[in-house]
């Protein structure tokens, strides 16, 4: 089968919808492009399979991928791309996925060599936690084509594995693969056939040659009579990893670790084997050393014990924070708060008080999860100690008063506090983060300590109308959206207090949303253009805007998820933004732009109740603009969605009543009525009154 590569152009729009961006790719017989949906105005790859000439060959390759799609769309999890769509051609197949920003592990091998084995044995965790997901399915997932090229390392430094061109589900009939497929070095023998059917354990023997391709630089398919151990190739290597390795890579699958929970489980403690080697070693130099050899051995180890300490607390507080960091974005991802992952971020802090790393990750899974409140008691607890010195470093400093200033207005466990947002703004040294010093401003205008003892509104206006101008003067995208997103927040907060001063607090917020909105777009832009598309379009833009986009034609700090969730926080801030005037104040031109990011919204990822308060805006949308057609719609669409929801149909029923359509909202009110102590809302019983119904519906009950 000979399927053409590199067939899709640059700027080729395919099914109306997603033009070619570039080519990001190539493997086996498929190509990867990175495409722009230019409805939805975001990114994804495209794999593509090009056709051949044999249509039976066609058919085989619109298998193949109806089969990886079919496969990948029943995943979830954060180190799996999603998969959305399929899409044919006339040129070829292809499946749309996630675009994942970031470098192979592939790539970073040809240029940079053998990797640290810290590095590595963090890499390994986070593969077993992905192999175990897809070894637990109903049926099994066998992913055989694990290898350096298949693994993306994203800019925060975990992984994503991608390409399931291969996997298949473990059938237990099975005694055989249909095909023997695996790229040679890295398959397991038995992925070529005449020992069985694949396997869990058949992963674990491509982890293990991918593991040892990371950590010593040499390919495995190099060395066709059998690999090294890896401390022949580099002595300095661990024992321990060694041992791990070469039980992984065993021909045996019997041999092998049995599953990926026992391959994680000496992953985590892969130092006892270490340990074990340094006890016989100073077994035998005690029987075999004289007296002057000991006393000369004895000074050499306490002074390397002295050298080797930090290094030895550096490499443990790295393992304990990678287990923080691999356990908290679980947690996360569902939404739980764990109590006992901040206890093990507390607990790597102490092992090293004085590295920023622990107190960042803390706080940030504890925003992430609403209790921003419990974070911020433990992380201040020790700036207002000293400890480690940590009192000085702006990172964490900056870090807990953005905290103190914004509260968790999602979750609304916490209100913040702008007392404690200025003081620890003003520690925060102004040459690393120059912000510091107008949220500071901001902080102590908003707190009272101005000197006046209450809120000063005026200086107020004045400090934000200076972080607007000071952010519009950064070079750097991404930094200018939190900063925007920041000060539209103390306008719509604050609206009635700040619109005394004689500022329209609802302009100001969602011109500064419109520019985050921008910038977005910038930092976008700058991440999916090659270094000649970025230097033609530079022309075209100002000094400003061409320094900041990314030199080096990847996102400078936003990943591709977070891209698409402050997209979507974006434009429901800037919709409500452009609805909190009064219904007699909004311009038509406002209204319009709020029902075409409403309309994007609806394109993008939500959950129901998302999609229920989107269709709400549209409905009132709709009803300022007196469009019978578009809220009985917006309508309809929610009531369909959630039949049971009061709040929904009293408001529908309110407005059936308003247009004069009697007899509908009777129905509607009756139908409501049929609920449990409905008649307790005041809006139901308003609504009866203005029917005449209210009386009958009581004798009835």
């Amino acid at each position: 089968m000979t399927a053409e590569k590199g067939f899709l152009q640059t700027g080729e729009v395919i099914e109306e919808r997603y033009e070619v961006v570039r080519e990001i790719g190539q493997g086996g017989m498929s190509t990867v492009y990175l495409v722009r949906d230019v409805r939805l105005r975001k990114n994804w790859a495209l794999k593509a399979v090009g056709k051949t000439a044999d249509e039976a060959e066609n058919d085989t390759l619109r298998r193949s991928i109806l089969t990886e799609a079919g496969i990948l769309k029943k995943l979830t999890h954060p180190r799996l791309p999603r998969v959305t769509g399929i899409v044919e051609t006339e040129q070829c197949f292809g499946i749309l996925m996630d675009y994942i920003e970031g470098r192979t592990l592939g790539d970073l091998l040809r240029t940079e060599g053998a990797q640290p084995e810290a590095l590595v044995i963090r890499w390994a965790k986070q593969l077993c936690g992905v192999l175990e997901y897809l070894h637990s399915c109903d049926p099994p997932v066998i992913y055989r084509d694990m290898k350096p090229d298949n693994i993306m390392r994203k800019p925060d430094g975990d992984i994503v594995l991608f390409d399931f061109g291969i996997a298949r589900e473990y059938k237990p009939c099975r005694t055989q693969d249909t095909q023997s497929l695996g790229t040679f070095g890295y398959a397991a023998p038995e992925q070529f056939g005449g020992s069985g059917q694949t396997t869990p354990e058949t992963d674990i023997y491509s982890l293990g040659a991918t593991l040892y391709h990371l950590v010593t630089g040499v390919n495995p398919a190099d060395q066709p009579c059998g690999t090294r151990p890896i401390r022949e190739v580099d002595p300095d290597l661990s024992p321990g990893f060694e041992a791990i390795l070469f039980k992984c890579m065993q021909r045996d699958p019997a041999k092998r670790y049995g599953n990926c929970a026992e391959l994680l489980f000496a992953l985590e403690h892969y130092e006892w084997e270490d340990a074990a080697v340094r006890r016989q070693a100073k077994r035998k130099m005690a029987a075999f050393a004289s007296p002057l050899c000991a006393g000369i051995l004895g000074l050499v180890l306490i002074l390397a014990g002295l050298a080797g300490k930090s290094a030895q607390r550096k490499d443990l507080y790295a393992e304990k924070l990678a287990s923080c960091s691999d356990a908290a974005a679980e947690s996360a991802l569902s939404g739980v708060f764990r109590p006992e992952i901040l206890k093990e971020y507390t607990e790597a802090i102490d092992i090293d008080p004085g590295r920023p790393e622990g107190y960042t990750g803390l706080l940030d899974y504890c925003a992430e999860t609403g209790q921003a409140e419990a974070g911020l008691r433990s992380v201040c607890a020790r700036i207002d100690a000293g400890t480690g010195h940590i009192d000085r470093n702006s990172e964490v400093l900056m870090k807990t008063a953005n905290l103190y200033f914004q509260g968790d207005r999602e979750n609304g466990t916490f209100s913040g506090d702008y007392t404690r947002a200025a003081k620890y703004y003003a520690e925060v040294d102004a040459g690393e983060f120059p912000e510091a010093v107008y949220l500071c401003r901001i902080s102590e205008a908003l707190s009272g300590r101005t000197g006046s003892g209450a809120a000063d509104w005026n200086a107020v206006a004045e400090a934000l109308r200076a972080f607007e101008q000071y952010t519009d003067s950064r070079k750097e995208d991404n930094g200018k959206i939190e900063q925007y997103r920041l000060a539209a927040g103390i306008c719509i907060s604050h609206k009635a207090a700040i619109a005394e001063t004689g500022c329209d607090p609802c302009a100001m917020a969602a011109e500064m949303l419109r520019k985050a909105l921008s910038a977005l777009e910038r930092e976008e832009l700058s991440g999916v253009l090659s270094a000649p598309e970025r230097a033609e379009l530079s022309g075209a833009l100002s000094a400003p805007e061409r320094e900041g986009l990314s030199k080096n034609g990847e996102l400078s700090g936003i990943r591709s998820k977070e891209k698409s969730d402050l997209r979507k926080a974006l434009l429901t801030d800037l919709t409500a933004c452009l609805l909190s005037e009064e219904p007699e104040k909004c311009s038509g031109s406002d209204l319009e732009e709020a029902r075409e990011y409403c309309e994007e919204l609806l394109g993008m990822s939500l959950d129901t109740e998302e999609r229920g308060a989107v269709l709400l805006r549209i409905a009132e949308i709709a009803e300022r603009t007196e469009n019978t057609g578009k809220i009985r719609n917006a309508y309809e669409e929610l009531l369909a969605q959630d039949p049971q929801n009061t709040g929904v149909r009293l408001r529908y029923c309110s407005w059936l009543l308003k247009e004069g359509r009697k007899e509908e909202a009777e129905q509607l009110y009756r139908e409501i009525g049929e609920t449990e102590d409905i008649s307790a809302e005041q809006a139901f019983s308003a609504i009866g009154r203005k029917l005449d119904l209210t009386e009958k519906m009581t004798e009835r009950g």
